[in-house]
């Protein structure tokens, strides 16, 4: 991958380019590998990358991890359209699903449903200020049929704290539960994205970095841990979803 944007002094200097190459084809890297791979002593390791820092061409996405996309998702016009009006809503509610996801996907996707899971008391008053807002109102569960476009259509779904049991960060959901929340309304609201897909997803949050044993903590509180061992190849598909799940990820 290599720099972009207008000249700085980090894509002017030959050894910072060459640090930016060991991130091609990759999501993230981490330090130990950095180390191995640079060729050059760790102290002008770390003083490239604080520089490659300063100009935003490296991102920190944990603690020794480092990665040529920022750490923040990177939402569509709609998705921080929806986010804002989250954020201004009194309703206690959170984006989860492909917006969170998109960066890690391998299919450009130019329009899909948006997801929203929301404190259950609060649903009402949420889809009223969605609508008010030109949203389309889908209904969750499994009778949902996605044909035609799917611009500014979002499900709203109810969700208590204990259901959640998971820090949602700005009325934003973390990527590992996106990931199982998205699953979840795939098989039960028929969104359109394929299995083999989110397996690919997960893999490339693998690879980025993600806490796999958190989005597992996330799975097995809301009945979902059978599907990521499968997805994983931890355990036997017991079924065809599972199977293209596993496809995927080992695509």
């Amino acid at each position: 991958m290599p720099a972009t944007g207008p000249p700085t002094a980090s894509t002017e200097d030959p050894a910072l380019v060459r640090l930016l190459e060991l991130f091609r084809d990759r999501d993230a890297v981490d330090y130990a590998t950095l180390v191995q791979q640079a060729e050059v002593p760790p102290r002008t390791l770390d003083r490239q990358l604080s520089a490659l820092l300063a100009d935003h061409l490296l991102f920190r996405w944990a603690r020794g991890v480092y990665s040529r996309r920022p750490v923040g998702p990177e939402l569509n016009s709609e998705g921080e359209e929806l986010l804002m009006l989250l954020r201004n809503s009194d309703a206690d509610a959170h984006l989860t699903g492909f917006d969170v996801l998109a960066p890690y996907a391998h299919q450009f996707v130019y329009a899909y449903t948006h997801l929203v899971y929301c404190h259950p008391p609060h649903v009402s008053g949420l889809a009223s200020e969605l609508s008010a807002a030109e949203w389309l109102l889908l209904p969750a569960g499994r009778h949902v049929h996605l044909g035609g476009p799917r611009e500014r259509t979002v499900i709203v779904r109810g969700q208590t704290h204990n259901e959640r049991r998971y820090p949602v960060r700005d009325h934003l959901a973390l990527p590992e539960k996106a990931w199982v929340d998205l699953l979840r309304e795939v098989r039960r609201s028929r969104l359109g994205l394929d299995y083999g897909e989110l397996g690919r997803i997960l893999r490339s949050m693998e690879r980025a970095g993600i806490p796999i044993d958190r989005l597992r903590t996330y799975a097995r509180s809301v009945g979902y841990l059978a599907w990521v061992e499968a997805a994983l190849g931890e355990r036997l598909p017991t079924n065809v979803e599972q199977s293209q799940l596993a496809a995927g990820y080992a695509a």
